[in-house]
């Protein structure tokens, strides 16, 4: 087995500011290579977007992954 992870989810500045629900999903993706970039904050609501190889994952408040979002990444 290969691995592909270069840093796990958790030594991100951006970890204490996750739910825990978000906590638990972004762990599951970081087992795929997905490194948490940043939290967009939009009406109140926090959602934490991921990035591996190129690929955007996002990850809602209740933890709910989206791995094909409809998201602009400047």
């Amino acid at each position: 087995m290969v691995e592909r992870r270069s840093e796990q989810p958790e030594h991100s500045v951006w970890w204490p500011k996750l739910t825990l629900a978000q906590k638990f999903s972004a762990s599951s993706l970081g087992k795929f290579g997905y490194e948490l970039s940043f939290i967009r904050s939009d009406d109140g609501h926090s959602l934490a977007v991921l990035m591996c190889n190129g690929g955007v994952a996002v990850i809602s408040e209740d933890g709910e992954i989206n791995t094909s979002p409809n998201i602009r990444i400047r």
